[in-house]
């Protein structure tokens, strides 16, 4: 990992599970450069998107967030789309638990709001990958985060 000038470590929530025909209705990230040996936080981005429809009950339920969040605090998806490819320069390590699910979100994302060409070239690290090879079931984020939190 340390031949990385930059990492990106980020978390999405979703309208659902398809993300050809969902939506991102929170992004948290946190971008990391190495200065002096060490990596340091050198920007963030923590926001929710409006979503185009209504928010399931069962999605309320999973992600704690509501249509009346969304409207309130939200920012067009458009927006939040260019943020995050801001984030994206200098071609990043894109870190993510579960970072499959979240990949896939992201590429349609790009894909709808910013290049409809759009491709990964970023290197990717799946931090669930590493837990389940050191860690029993359940593997689910929440239980990575109890295991390790200091």
């Amino acid at each position: 990992m340390l031949k990385h000038k930059r990492i990106l470590l980020f978390d999405f929530e979703t309208t659902g599970l398809y993300p050809d025909r969902e939506q991102i209705i929170e992004i948290g990230a946190i971008l990391l450069e190495r200065q002096n040996g060490k990596y340091v936080e050198i920007n963030s981005f923590d926001s929710l998107i409006v979503a185009d429809k209504p928010l399931s009950h069962k999605i309320i339920e999973i992600t704690h967030i509501t249509d009346d969040m969304l409207l309130r605090d939200g920012i067009e998806q458009e927006i939040a789309c260019q943020k995050f490819l801001e984030l994206m320069e200098g071609n990043p390590l894109l870190v993510a638990y579960n970072i499959q699910f979240d990949l896939s979100f992201l590429y349609y994302f790009i894909r709808r709001y910013a290049n409809a060409n759009f491709e990964f070239s970023n290197d990717i690290l799946d931090v669930m990958a590493i837990y389940k090879d050191r860690h029993k079931y359940p593997h689910r984020l929440d239980q990575a985060v109890a295991t390790y939190q200091a």
